[in-house]
């Protein structure tokens, strides 16, 4: 998008063993919530990275259909993952954004507030969660994100993902979306 910035991510050729193990907890990468929101929706919809689209309002349907950039992975790979990040919200950290029926697969995160060159701020987090349901047929995905949470506990299951799922189960409601067994 016009004026969207880049997100780090180290060459892996540069990464230390201190870097390795930061980035496998994602503390030395940084994404716009727009990039974090696509990478899900092409791992929602088999591989394929999309143009985003900022609505502007809700037409009949016929607006067409969604351009794709380029495939960043597999459909296996993708089926794969959908598979985890559904065990995630069905017995993992996104518990609380489960909604019984819709098979919703999702992944949580608990970012400390950092200060650049001085470190991270004790108490200050960010906390998200960004799924999408069905899992086999994705219809929705969204990004919940929070900062500076200021209850207890701070994580992002608990946080983002209830609001997450009080959200995505009022859409699922009003747009007549069918429990996975009914359709």
């Amino acid at each position: 998008l016009p004026g969207e910035e880049a997100g780090i991510l180290r060459d892996v050729e540069d990464w230390s063993a201190l870097a390795l193990a930061s980035t496998a907890i994602g503390q030395s990468v940084g994404v716009t919530g727009i990039q974090l929101a696509r990478a899900m929706a092409a791992i929602a919809n088999g591989g394929n990275l999309l143009r985003p689209r900022i609505v502007l309002r809700i037409g009949d349907g016929r607006e067409g259909e969604p351009k794709v950039i380029r495939e960043i992975a597999s459909e296996e790979g993708c089926a794969t993952m959908r598979g985890l990040l559904r065990l995630v919200v069905e017995r993992g950290t996104a518990m609380p954004a489960d909604m019984p029926g819709f098979d919703v697969a999702g992944k949580t995160g608990t970012a400390q507030k950092a200060v650049p060159g001085r470190g991270y701020v004790p108490g200050k987090y960010t906390s998200l969660f960004c799924g999408f349901l069905p899992k086999d047929d994705p219809e929705y995905l969204a990004l919940v994100v929070l900062d500076e949470v200021k209850t207890t506990p701070v994580w992002g299951g608990a946080t983002a993902g209830t609001i997450f799922h009080d959200a995505l189960s009022r859409i699922a409601l009003i747009s007549h979306l069918a429990p996975v067994a009914e359709r």
